[in-house]
């Protein structure tokens, strides 16, 4: 599926980074509770917000190095230090609600990608 236009990995990374460098600010605790895995189109990016996620409910240590480590061991992709190093030099601006909501948008449009395309199949296949 082309899903061109429907996703910024800028943000996705810059809202990770955020959480990696401020774990403990109200920006951070509003992310989890607005976002989940799902909303991330990168599937590595959508794992690390749960990575990250879980540690902070855990009350875990969380910086580049703690989340390394917790890569190391939990996560089924495998993400370099350099990445975690993107994501926090993307780090977005504290206009944060404004981001999640741009990718709140973005996986509606996704979803409702994937059901025009299911919708047209069934058509196609009632036709025959």
């Amino acid at each position: 599926m082309n899903y061109s236009g429907l996703y910024d990995l800028e943000i996705e990374k810059g809202i990770l980074g955020l959480m990696i460098t401020y774990p403990d600010s109200k920006n951070t605790s509003n992310i989890i509770k607005k976002l989940s895995e799902s909303i991330f189109f990168d599937i590595k990016n959508g794992e690390l917000f749960r990575i990250i996620s879980k540690m902070i409910q855990e009350n875990k240590a969380v910086d580049l190095l703690s989340v390394t480590h917790e890569l190391r061991g939990k996560a089924s992709i495998v993400l370099s230090a350099g990445y975690l190093f993107e994501c926090v030099n993307s780090i977005i601006s504290q206009t944060t609600n404004y981001h999640v909501l741009i990718l709140t948008e973005f996986k509606i449009r996704r979803d409702l990608v994937k059901l025009a395309m299911i919708i047209d199949k069934n058509s196609r296949d009632l036709k025959r």
